[in-house]
C-alpha cells in the first residue's frame, strides 16, 4: 500500500474522530445544560408547594377559628397557585 494512500486514510480517520469528539462536547454540554436547568425547575416547584402548603395550612387555620377566608385566596389565588404546580411540557 503506498505511503499516500495510508496519509489519505490516516487524515480520513482522524477527520472522524474529530467529528465524533465534537458530538460528544455538544452532548456532554447539553446533558450539562438539562441537569441544571432540571435543579432549578426542582428548587421552583419545592418554593411553590412550600407557598401553597402554607396557604392551605392558613386556610385550614382561619376556618377552624371562624374567621373569615379570603375570597381571592379561596376562588383564583389557590387555584392558580395549585395550577402553577403542574408540570409543564419540556
Amino acid at each position: 500500500m503506498p505511503n499516500r494512500t495510508r496519509q489519505r486514510e490516516w487524515e480520513e480517520a482522524q477527520a472522524k474522530v474529530a467529528v465524533t469528539e465534537r458530538q460528544l462536547s455538544n452532548h456532554q454540554e447539553a446533558v450539562h445544560n438539562l441537569r441544571r436547568r432540571l435543579a432549578d425547575l426542582q428548587d421552583t416547584w419545592a418554593i411553590r408547594h412550600r407557598e401553597l402548603e402554607r396557604r392551605r395550612l392558613d386556610l385550614q387555620c382561619r376556618q377552624r377559628e371562624g374567621r373569615a377566608a379570603h375570597q381571592h385566596f379561596c376562588e383564583a389565588g389557590f387555584l392558580a397557585v395549585r395550577l402553577s404546580l403542574r408540570p409543564k411540557p419540556v
